[in-house]
């Protein structure tokens, strides 16, 4: 009875307290997961006030919270959702989670941690905040474009996120102490995952069938949380994370058709005991600790940020989304929260650095969530400033590969796609043995050393740069395999968007063709690059990482220049004919809606997008603005071929003439972008007010 006491005094303190300091945040206009953190920093330990609550009853109810909050997540996973977002989302959220991983643990690295324990700090920089993301875009909305993409890397998120807790949850276990030991942790957690997978795919769906056809919410409810804390336990049993049992538990639910009914049912008790886990991650909370390790979460936070641009850009760049929607969906995703602490948890259990990382989780959290807010209400003008200094040419390419991806979806690979899943295949193979061979030279270099400074008498020094090299040697032709096989990949999707012409001689598809296998191919080397150079970190040298991968980019970037300029010159070309076309056209008076001469265009320039005519209204928002002011493709994907009024007209070189009404431009784009630029130009200045 006495214990049952302390407890319920326990609960009332950090519920009060929680209640009162989330009352005031809400006022504050502050989101109340950072009111939750401070309401256990008052009740905690390490805070000398007279609210005092019990760590480890506070700790057991957390537990409740943890295992809630990732069962929601999990209802709102499903493998048929995650065909719905199609492969962009997931080529995206590769490039993101992997940079930032990678960010993240050479940030760790400087700041002289050793690989295990910069490991976490790649983690916690890696995922953003499901809970607070969907907060914010409740509250202040999107346009769908990012808001999709947002939705989208989010659920891609939530997958790796439990892929990346296994891994780490293994790794701590095993690494740096042998490499069967390592082995045998990453089986163990393979065998354990596809088991409990199966068996709930096999019993939790019948089961939740069975009880939802009483119809009684109370009973279901209770099943659910009981399939949930049955996963949970199993996974605690096989010596993994609370959290990897129940976000399969809901993904198996999800997975079974039962997700929407069970989450508005399971998110009253999931909002209670999710508090008291932020409170109890604020009672660990060390303000000493935070000041002391201040400067390493501000470059986690810093990192964060720029690695989400840079990885959201390049990603929706290269997967067709748009460069648009990820510069801006990259300010939505900045904040973190939850999934840091449950890796500052699994660091914890294993007796890696457990209290600094709970309080460097704790302050990347306080810094990302409180720029969050004003980073996305100021997305639109960061997104056009980093835009407006991209070159035209660049901008151009975008809007095209856009088309091409568009294209490309429409169409049915046919028999090309046995070919392309057999080039898939030898390339993850040849990535995978790769990644092996820099882990195992890097598990064993010191036995390596040791066996050949013995058995040639060399040094240690020369005995180091020969396995070094041994290493190189072994990967240089899986890279060059590697590298073929993604031309030959890049060739075959090109082809099936822009088909070869019937005739040798004239291919006008040509140049837009070879941008596009470029393009391609950058996109499959970072989609293999990146997670390999994130796996190998905790492997390979920092410094070394960080030339090879400067070194890898540049080369990278020249390759696509040189297509970018030959399609630019290309695309001039044909932006003289289409002018040509809308000249014709304003003298005959023909009305835009029948632009006859752009669908012999269409066909005359395949690759270039589907030309679209606009005639400017006398009380359109374009009237007396420019191009460069009206700025379409910022705003809507779409780019500008040329202008024509009355019998001449000018191409987008000259962005600084001044609309007037009756011009009639010529758009390019998919077909959602030129509508969303055909609204702009012909929206009314008092709508685009409104706006």
């Amino acid at each position: 009875m006495n214990d049952f006491g302390g407890l319920l005094k326990d609960l009332a303190i950090v519920l009060i307290t929680a209640a009162v300091v989330a009352v005031v945040f809400q006022r504050l206009r502050l989101p109340t997961v950072l009111g939750y953190l401070l309401a256990g920093l008052v009740v905690g330990p390490h805070v000398p006030l007279p609210l005092f609550a019990n760590v480890g009853s506070v700790g057991a109810l957390a537990e409740l919270g943890v295992t809630l909050l990732m069962f929601s997540i999990g209802l709102e996973f499903s493998v048929r959702k995650l065909l719905e977002l199609g492969r962009s989302a997931l080529l995206v959220t590769a490039i993101e989670v992997a940079l930032l991983f990678w960010l993240g643990f050479t940030v760790g690295s400087l700041f002289g941690w050793a690989p295990r324990e910069a490991a976490c700090l790649g983690a916690i920089a890696s995922i953003a905040s499901t809970m607070v993301v969907a907060k914010l875009l409740g509250e202040r909305g999107a346009e769908p474009r990012v808001r999709n993409f947002v939705l989208g890397v989010l659920v891609v998120e939530d997958l790796f996120s439990m892929v990346m807790l296994a891994l780490l949850t293994a790794t701590l276990a095993g690494a740096g102490v042998s490499a069967s030991q390592f082995a045998l942790s990453s089986l163990k957690l393979a065998g354990f995952l596809v088991a409990l997978v199966a068996v709930g795919l096999a019993a939790a769906p019948r089961l939740l069938r069975w009880v939802m056809g009483t119809g009684n919410r109370e009973v279901i409810l209770l099943a659910a949380i009981g399939v949930c804390f049955l996963f949970s336990l199993l996974a605690k049993s096989a010596g993994y994370s609370i959290a990897l049992g129940a976000f399969i538990a809901g993904s198996v639910v999800a997975e079974a058709g039962h997700g929407r009914i069970l989450e508005p049912l399971v998110r009253p008790v999931r909002d209670v005991f999710a508090a008291i886990f932020f409170v109890a991650v604020g009672m660990m909370i060390d303000p000493a600790l935070v000041l002391e390790h201040l400067p390493l979460a501000a470059a986690l936070a810093a990192v964060i940020v720029i690695g989400k641009l840079l990885g959201l850009s390049v990603g929706g760049l290269l997967s067709g989304a748009g460069l648009g929607p990820g510069l801006r969906g990259a300010l939505w995703l900045v904040p973190v929260a939850e999934y840091q602490f449950l890796v500052a948890e699994v660091a914890r259990q294993a007796g890696v650095r457990s209290g600094e990382l709970h309080s460097i989780a704790a302050a990347v959290c306080v810094m990302t969530v409180l720029i969050a807010p004003l980073l996305v209400a100021r997305s639109e003008g960061i997104a056009r400033g980093i835009e407006h200094l991209l070159p035209q040419r660049l901008a151009l390419f975008e809007t095209l590969y856009g088309t091409w991806i568009d294209t490309l979806a429409a169409r049915r690979m046919g028999p090309n796609r046995r070919p392309l899943v057999r080039l898939g295949v030898w390339i993850l193979i040849d990535a995978s043995v790769i990644l092996s061979v820099i882990v195992s030279a890097s598990i064993w270099r010191q036995e390596l050393i040791e066996l050949v400074d013995t058995t040639f008498g060399v040094g240690r020094v020369v005995a180091d740069f020969s396995i070094l090299g041994v290493a190189a040697l072994a990967c240089a032709p899986l890279g060059l395999g590697i590298l073929r096989a993604s031309r030959r990949l890049a060739l075959l999707i090109a082809s099936a968007a822009l088909p070869n012409a019937l005739s040798p001689q004239y291919d006008p598809a040509a140049t837009p063709r070879l941008a596009l296998v470029s393009a391609i191919q950058i996109a499959t080397l970072l989609a293999i690059g990146v997670p390999i150079l994130a796996l190998s970190a905790p492997f390979v040298p920092s410094v070394g990482a960080i030339a090879f991968a400067l070194v890898v980019g540049t080369l990278l970037l020249l390759a696509l220049r040189r297509r970018v300029d030959d399609l630019d010159g290309h695309f001039r070309a044909g932006s003289q004919v289409v002018l040509e076309a809308l000249v014709s056209e304003n003298r005959s008076a023909a009305a835009p809606s029948e632009p006859h001469a752009l669908e012999q265009i269409n066909a005359l320039l395949p690759g270039l997008g589907n030309f679209t005519a606009v005639r400017v209204n006398d009380d359109g928002e374009a009237v007396g603005r420019t191009l460069d002011e009206l700025d379409l493709h910022a705003s809507s994907g779409a780019s500008v071929v040329c202008v024509a009024r009355g019998g001449s007209g000018w191409t987008t070189a000259a962005g600084d003439q001044k609309l007037e009404r009756g011009d009639l431009l010529a758009l390019t784009g998919t077909a959602d972008e030129i509508a969303l630029a055909i609204d702009q130009i012909n929206a009314t200045r008092e709508e685009s007010r409104k706006q």
